[in-house]
């Protein structure tokens, strides 16, 4: 009986230790802060594709301390909107195991766009691999969730 009681509460604890590591789709949902500390996204969720909005800019102005523009931007009407607002990652899929992929990332600054994959590595830290083309020739950052 003994031996009973013991094998029950260890098989107990692994369940909730692998329980702890797994993460819903809408984990993702929050502020993040980039690793460059200079902006904040709001990840959302519409329908079963995730977005991103740009919801603060640690410098958002120019040098007559107006707001930046998106002035850069590929379509010539979305250039006299502001940075802070833009929908800078759309598309971006849950795939199970903490990941997403199938991302569009958009730089504001020079009014690029880029592919770009996500994990969940914890409740606090996205991580967000961005590249062009092959994602082997990318680079990975890591946001960090403010609330």
């Amino acid at each position: 009986m003994r031996f009973m009681l013991i094998l029950i509460f260890i098989l107990s604890q692994l369940c909730f230790a692998i329980e702890s590591n797994t993460y819903v789709p809408d984990q993702i949902n929050g502020v993040w802060l980039t690793d460059a500390k200079d902006a904040k996204v709001q990840v959302y969720r519409v329908g079963s594709i995730y977005y991103g909005k740009i919801i603060w800019l640690k410098n958002n102005t120019n040098p007559e301390g107006k707001p930046l523009l998106d002035n850069y931007h590929p379509n010539p009407k979305f250039r006299n909107r502001t940075r802070v607002n833009v929908v800078a990652l759309s598309g971006l899929t849950f795939q199970g195991d903490n990941k997403f992929e199938n991302g569009i990332l958009y730089y504001p600054t020079n009014g690029q766009t880029y592919r770009c994959s996500a994990t969940l590595l914890n409740h606090n830290e996205l991580e967000l691999r961005i590249y062009f083309g092959v994602k082997l020739l990318g680079k990975t950052t890591v946001f960090t969730r403010v609330s």
